[in-house]
């Protein structure tokens, strides 16, 4: 299983298209596994919403900023159930960030 490691405790498997906090698999939908996994990209740096709307988009049909911020809430809620306390921050004039 290869796994790229995005930050401390949060690591993604493209193979798998899964997302491990303290190796633990962590259930996510689509949308929201593609989110975690764009920010895993340049972990720790901020990504805008608009460039990570047009990333989702390519994958899955058009992708607002509106929604891209209503399913990083969603992903918040899961990483902190599974020990993470600041998850996906905004990073004000920027976007989010992924860091664990």
């Amino acid at each position: 299983m290869e796994t790229t490691s995005t930050a401390a405790s949060i690591s993604v498997n493209p193979l798998e298209k899964e997302v491990l906090v303290h190796g633990v698999p962590i259930p996510l939908g689509r949308i929201e596994y593609q989110l975690i996994e764009e920010l895993s990209i340049t972990p720790l740096t901020g990504v805008s919403y608009r460039e990570i709307a047009a990333s989702l988009s390519t994958v899955r049909g058009p992708v607002t900023t509106g929604q891209v911020k209503a399913t990083a809430t969603a992903v918040r809620r899961k990483l902190r159930e599974a020990g993470i306390r600041r998850p996906l921050p905004e990073i004000s004039g920027i976007g989010l960030r992924l860091e664990a």
